[in-house]
């Protein structure tokens, strides 16, 4: 997902600031991971429909990918913003054929 501003787009800033962004966004993540984290817990695992209020209660599945979307749109400003993954990419071997 990228954002599209009215603005040239800007250097990246520099590697100090590029820092305190990345520290940013890992301390969110964190808190957003802790957050996610007491919901899924506390959430029933099969799901249920409440009477009362004429709708289905999330499940854990539910929170979970709640949760991983999140994570990932924090992920993509990150990277967006310092070039910097908080997410460790998988490395993919070369193949000779």
């Amino acid at each position: 997902m990228t954002l599209i501003s009215r603005q040239p787009k800007e250097e990246l800033p520099v590697d100090n600031q590029v820092e305190d962004r990345v520290e940013y966004y890992r301390n969110l993540a964190r808190a957003v991971r802790e957050d996610g984290l007491k919901k899924i817990l506390a959430a029933p695992v099969k799901s249920s429909y409440n009477r009362t209020f004429k709708e289905w209660n999330k499940t854990q599945r539910d929170y979970k990918m709640e949760l991983a979307s999140r994570l990932q749109t924090i992920n993509e400003f990150c990277r967006e913003e310092t070039g910097v993954s908080l997410v460790k990419e998988p490395e993919i071997p070369n193949l000779d054929i």
